[in-house]
């Protein structure tokens, strides 16, 4: 579909379909002949492909700023890069689920051309295929639907387009056969809002963790859901209107119309207004200004080293030596890191990239600031162990990869050149488990202890 519109431009262009069909000469000589003779030069090629024609032909001005944008696709602080003429769209960094893609792909899988032999059918108007294309382009659903989608992309999940096009039929045809339909139409089992929530996959297990309207709570919808007491205009014009009221025993008819009302309601917003989950607080994390995103880090990592009443202005640098793979006991400190030493990156596409694909920002880097490649990764899962830190889980023991993440960032917080400049040193021990403190100040200078302090934290 692009080369049709690149080719009805009037202009003469070059376009590679499948770099993947060439050898990386020929990659090289059509690039090169398509740079000699001014015209402007379309490929379609992996970033393995890419990265072979780089290594033969770097010398080539165009290919070395490919791979370059390719490799630095991801910026944190409005880099600006010099693209020499050339553009890259790296479509691993897409993000599908935007509200954009998910209406694109429902208009196209849902046109009645895909379905002519329906047509004929006497059992079509009633059949759960018209139905739920009918009810999948519904703007109220879209909406709702890509809110639970966003949430997924927040918590870290990539979707591909495949994906996104396998939701959509599952959604449509409820993984059944034409027969299989007509046996089934109706059933609550096969309800376009419950299809939402059962499919089977990476994509439906994300969305599944993301938001289900059945596990929030209401103080009075639910009530009102329960005794069919929702005024008939809030619905989606032509959506069939549950009759009766449901049993308080009834929890199978209850999920569905919890669900029903979430997505073709338009009072459903009112059950994401009174959310307070991890991944709720998490999107409003990542709202805050960069100041505030730093003291609240600062004080996340230091009740992660054990502290009770943790700073939020100064990060105290510790390390630690452990013996047979035994989670460490004893920890050490040799300073601290102010939090004016500390920054935020937000990653976001080069501007010549973000001009053609969205990338949805699902974590921020804490940086060291005259070093911006010492970072810690901030993403929902390592916001939920420091998370789980500050509320007294002692995730100091556990040896997942989060923990050994948290602990390269810190150790390389401080290097050995910082100590050079100071009279006096103050060395920190303290033990994680009975949390003892005992704080040695050294003076350097006279090669002595000046100061030792002991304290046993108080337990809040």
């Amino acid at each position: 579909m692009l080369k049709n519109k690149l080719e009805g431009s009037g202009k003469p262009i070059r376009i590679e379909l499948d770099a993947s069909t060439l050898s990386d000469e020929d990659i090289y000589l059509k690039w090169k002949s398509a740079r000699e003779n001014n015209m402007p030069f379309v490929i379609a090629i992996n970033a393995a492909v890419l990265y072979s024609v780089y290594q033969k032909y770097s010398e080539f001005q165009p290919i070395r700023d490919a791979y370059f944008q390719m490799s630095h696709a991801v910026v944190f602080h409005d880099e600006v890069t010099e693209n020499g003429n050339v553009v890259v769209f790296d479509l691993s960094k897409r993000e599908v689920l935007t509200a954009d893609i998910l209406k694109k792909a429902i208009e196209k899988l849902t046109d009645s051309t895909h379905y002519t032999e329906c047509a004929g059918c006497p059992l079509n108007e009633n059949c759960d295929v018209h139905k739920n294309c009918t009810l999948l382009n519904s703007a109220l659903f879209q909406e709702r639907l890509f809110v639970i989608l966003q949430r997924v992309s927040m918590k870290g999940y990539h979707a591909t387009v495949r994906e996104l096009q396998s939701l959509i039929a599952y959604l449509i045809f409820g993984n059944r056969s034409c027969k299989e339909i007509g046996r089934t139409t109706g059933s609550n089992q096969y309800n376009l809002v419950n299809l939402v929530f059962s499919g089977k996959g990476a994509l439906f297990d994300a969305i599944r963790s993301a938001i289900d309207p059945v596990t929030i709570s209401h103080p009075i919808w639910d009530e009102r859901i329960l005794l069919n007491d929702i005024p008939n205009d809030s619905w989606v014009d032509g959506y069939e209107i549950p009759a009766e009221a449901i049993a308080y025993d009834n929890d199978e008819l209850f999920r569905l119309r919890k669900r029903q009302f979430y997505f073709f309601n338009k009072n459903g917003e009112a059950l994401l207004t009174i959310m307070d989950d991890d991944a709720t607080r998490f999107q409003a994390f990542l709202g805050q200004d960069n100041g505030k995103i730093v003291k609240e880090l600062v004080r996340r990592l230091n009740a992660f080293f054990g502290a009770v009443k943790a700073s939020n202005s100064e990060l105290q640098i510790w390390t630690g030596h452990r013996y047979d793979n035994e989670p460490r006991k004893v920890l050490i400190s040799t300073g601290s890191i102010k939090k004016s030493g500390l920054k935020i990156g937000r990653p976001t596409l080069l501007k010549s990239m973000k001009s053609g694909i969205d990338m949805t920002a699902s974590y921020i880097r804490l940086e060291k600031k005259d070093a911006a490649n010492i970072f810690l990764k901030i993403d929902f899962d390592m916001y939920m162990l420091l998370s789980e830190a500050e509320r007294g889980v002692p995730v100091l023991f556990m040896e997942s990869n989060l923990v050994k993440k948290v602990w390269r960032f810190v150790e390389q917080l401080q290097s050995l050149g910082d100590l050079d400049e100071d009279d006096t040193i103050t060395i920190s021990l303290l033990d994680i488990q009975n949390k003892k403190k005992i704080s040695v100040t050294i003076d350097r200078e006279e090669k002595r202890y000046s100061a030792i302090e002991g304290e046993k934290a108080k337990e809040v």
